[in-house]
């Protein structure tokens, strides 16, 4: 797991075999990531573009002989998610429910799915962050496809137990990119495009070599307990396991 990916595999206890299912998982981050472990791994987005991103990237890691467990994508509602109860161990959802109309469908489809004793992994953007952006940019709010509201911290784990899962864990993530929007929005005035900036700065961000990547790690940590970009709850749903 890079800093790219919101969702700690220790916290998640994904377990060679287990089924997996990320709703909104655009190209496929992270159950691509997963499917390096042994077990059939699920995404689904609305978005017919990325669902066809990730069946690609999935065909190129099965070629390359990297891939140890199976991915399947496909496009389909939040809503009304095509899986009987219980049918997976392990369900994430990241950066989704600041964009439905309805937070709370999305979230009792998530619980309908997972088998008791199973854990929801659910991030949005921290409410920090947010709160700024909106300030200082009343078009980031507004742009189709945007945001829709900001969950408070406690706000979003009420919803959880709403639900009736038990969360057992918080952790904060991805305060470079809370930096980078920031930015953005200062040196851009089409928030679809990059400004000159932060145009290098996502080249930074994106960068692969490991001793940059490294540097990078420490400076999100730190920054994650000032000005983090995205806040992710870990819940168990009720029951005995497998």
């Amino acid at each position: 797991m890079n800093r790219f990916q919101a969702i700690d595999p220790d916290l998640l206890r994904l377990r060679p075999g287990d089924r997996l299912l990320d709703v909104g998982c655009g190209a496929g981050r992270h159950v691509l990531e997963m499917a390096h472990l042994p077990g059939c791994h699920i995404g689904v987005d609305w978005a017919r573009e990325d669902v066809l991103k990730a069946t690609y990237w999935f065909a190129m890691m099965r070629i390359e002989g990297k891939a140890k467990g199976w991915a399947h994508f496909l496009q389909g509602d939040a809503t009304r998610l095509p899986f009987p109860d219980g049918s997976f161990d392990r369900v994430i959802c990241t950066e989704v429910l600041e964009h439905v109309p309805d937070d709370r469908a999305v979230l009792s489809e998530l619980v309908r799915v997972l088998r008791p004793g199973g854990v929801l992994a659910v991030a949005v953007p921290d409410e920090v962050s947010e709160r700024i952006i909106w300030q200082i940019a009343p078009r980031y709010r507004t742009w189709p496809g945007g945001h829709v509201r900001i969950f408070g911290r406690r706000q979003l784990q009420c919803l959880l137990k709403e639900q009736g899962l038990r969360p057992f864990a918080v952790r904060f993530r991805h305060s470079m990119e809370a930096l980078y929007w920031l930015v953005r929005i200062i040196d851009s005035r089409n928030l679809a495009r990059e400004g000159p900036v932060t145009s290098k700065a996502g080249r930074v961000l994106g960068a692969i070599s490991p001793r940059l990547s490294a540097m990078l790690d420490r400076c999100d940590a730190v920054g994650n307990f000032v000005f983090p970009k995205s806040i992710v709850l870990y819940g168990r749903k009720p029951g005995p396991g497998p």
